[in-house]
């Protein structure tokens, strides 16, 4: 059977950043009930477009991807995340870092940029339309403690990433990195 391959566009923090998402999610760590199952700070990520899951290395799909995103221009943004939540609805729901309100915005904007780049490269039948832009940090059970406020963390994005994971490993490998004007 042919590994899985799980490709994305994310925005993957430095590491001053991943450093302050890490103290966060210590915050969580005290929260009763709080899960087990944490995200290592290496994996921290924000996804912008999910690409789905495919059997073996989808060549002609990260070739797709990387021609659309080398066509988008955009500006730097300023994301402040504000606050642990997590997914309802779920047995092991994800506990995740969310953006204010006022950064929705701006990643909606670069989503909607990328995501039409990628609809005429061909790859629309790929493209979910549900997003919340999120930092995911554990997953756990659903806790009536959460939402808490945390003490925001400011990340200026001037990059974003194509990723693939692999089941079964612990890394992601990245496709390409393409820069946002500052």
């Amino acid at each position: 059977m042919a590994e899985t391959h799980r490709l994305f566009f994310a925005l993957e923090p430095g590491a001053k950043v991943a450093a302050q998402i890490g103290r966060a999610a210590e915050v969580a760590r005290m929260i009763p009930g709080a899960p087990v199952r944490w995200t290592a700070a290496a994996k921290y990520h924000l996804t912008l477009h999910f690409l789905g899951d495919h059997a073996g290395a989808p060549h002609s799909i990260i070739e797709q991807a990387k021609s659309a995103a080398s066509l988008l221009v955009a500006d730097s943004l300023d994301v402040t995340l504000d606050r642990i939540d997590c997914f309802r609805g779920r047995t092991r729901a994800p506990w995740i870092v969310c953006c204010n309100s006022a950064s929705e915005s701006g990643l909606l904007g670069l989503r909607r940029q990328l995501g039409e780049r990628l609809v005429a490269a061909g790859l629309s039948a790929l493209l979910e339309e549900r997003f919340t832009p999120h930092v995911t940090i554990a997953y756990g059970p659903v806790v009536e403690a959460l939402p808490i406020s945390i003490t925001p963390i400011i990340w200026h994005v001037t990059e974003w990433v194509l990723m693939q994971s692999r089941a079964g490993q612990a890394q992601y490998d990245t496709l390409g990195r393409w820069p946002l004007r500052d």
